[in-house]
C-alpha cells in the first residue's frame, strides 16, 4: 500500500524543491545584483565580476540629485500599511461582534459577502494582466472602430 505512494511523494517533492528554487534563485540573482555597478552589470549581466558597490544602496535611500528617495516612498507605504491596518481591524472587529451574536443560520448568511469581498482582489489580480497588456478590446495597444483619431 505504502510502495503505491512513494512515486507521489517524490513527485510532490521535486515539485517542492522546482518551485522553491524557481522563487530563490531570481531573488539571489537581484540581491546579487543590487551590490554591482551599472556598467558591470551591462558587462557581464549574469556573473559576479566587477567591483561591489554597496553605496548603490546609500543612493537609493537619497535619491537622484533633486529627486525624492526611497525613504519618501517607504514612509509613505508605512503610512498607508498602518492606516489600513487599523481601519480593517476596528471593522472587523465590528464585524466579527456581529456575526458572533448571531443564530448559525444567519451566521453563514452573513459571511458570504465578506468571502466574496475577500475573493474580489484574487479576481483584479488575475484579470488586471488582461488589461495591461492588450489582450482587451479597450486597451490602447488595440484602439476602439469609433476612435476619431484612428486613421482608415
Amino acid at each position: 500500500m505504502q510502495l503505491r505512494r512513494a512515486p507521489m511523494r517524490g513527485a510532490s517533492a521535486l515539485l517542492k524543491l522546482l518551485w522553491t528554487l524557481l522563487i530563490l534563485i531570481p531573488f539571489a540573482a537581484m540581491i546579487l545584483l543590487a551590490f554591482r555597478s551599472l556598467a558591470a552589470i551591462y558587462d557581464d549581466p549574469l556573473g559576479l565580476s566587477g567591483a561591489w558597490v554597496p553605496e548603490n544602496f546609500q543612493q537609493a535611500w537619497r535619491g537622484p540629485a533633486g529627486g525624492v528617495g526611497f525613504r519618501r516612498y517607504a514612509q509613505n507605504s508605512l503610512l498607508v500599511a498602518g492606516g489600513a491596518l487599523l481601519v480593517s481591524g476596528v471593522f472587523g472587529s465590528f464585524a466579527a461582534y456581529f456575526t458572533s451574536t448571531l443564530s448559525a443560520k444567519w451566521r453563514r448568511r452573513s459571511m458570504a459577502p465578506a468571502l466574496i469581498a475577500t475573493n474580489a482582489s484574487v479576481v483584479a489580480t488575475a484579470t488586471g494582466p488582461v488589461f495591461t497588456f492588450g489582450l482587451s478590446s479597450a486597451s490602447p495597444s488595440c484602439p476602439s472602430r469609433f476612435d476619431p483619431q484612428q486613421k482608415a
